[in-house]
């Protein structure tokens, strides 16, 4: 099923798979103690700001794997600038993505709003596309796709985060994975361009 955000439903107990990186001690909240850095804006390129964004949001919405995608004019599109977990077959199908791409980002990009799909499996738009068969395939069931937006609206990317097993996500993490988004947002526009 697929949803416009709206306020959410208490999320299910469930515990999320093991990733080191998020149990290995002393490093919970490093992410995103990174990314708040007012520093980070003073010397920061696009990549870095890409991965550094990734990072902080994956650990805000305990997500398994994720990406982000920077817009592309002459692609016509999202290019993906950062990502975590993926292997070449997804990295190659959504290497660009367009607004009419049945992708959740390529949604949540038309709408110029966040989407998410709790079960990709389900999804009535993903049904019988190639789409759902690299998502399946890079064991993806739940995505969540938050537009990357400048002062003005301006899209400049897109933030993604993704889950192995069906997940509601966490109403704590809507209300922060916005503000995060828009920092981003505001940090990609300061950027020099390439």
């Amino acid at each position: 099923m697929m949803d416009i955000l709206e306020p959410a439903h208490p999320p299910r107990e469930q515990p999320p798979p093991s990733r080191a990186f998020h149990r290995m001690p002393g490093t919970r909240g490093s992410s995103l103690r990174v990314f708040l850095d007012p520093g980070l804006g003073l010397s920061s390129d696009r990549q870095r700001v890409a991965e550094t964004t990734l990072d902080a949001a994956i650990e805000l919405a305990d997500a398994d794997m994720g990406n982000v995608q920077l817009t592309d004019p002459e692609a016509g599109g999202l290019r993906i600038a950062a990502q975590r977990g993926f292997g070449e077959p997804f990295l190659r199908f959504f290497e660009v993505v367009r607004d009419e791409d049945g992708s959740v980002c390529g949604r949540a990009m038309k709408q110029i709003a966040p989407m998410m799909v709790r079960d990709v499996a389900l999804d009535p738009d993903l049904a019988g596309t190639p789409t759902l068969r690299i998502l399946l395939g890079a064991g993806v069931r739940t995505v969540h796709s938050t537009p990357l937006l400048d002062e003005t609206g301006t899209m400049l990317g897109m933030l993604s985060v993704h889950y192995r097993e069906v997940r509601q996500f966490a109403e704590v993490s809507q209300r922060l994975m916005w503000p995060l988004a828009r920092r981003a947002g505001r940090l990609l526009r300061a950027c020099p361009p390439g």
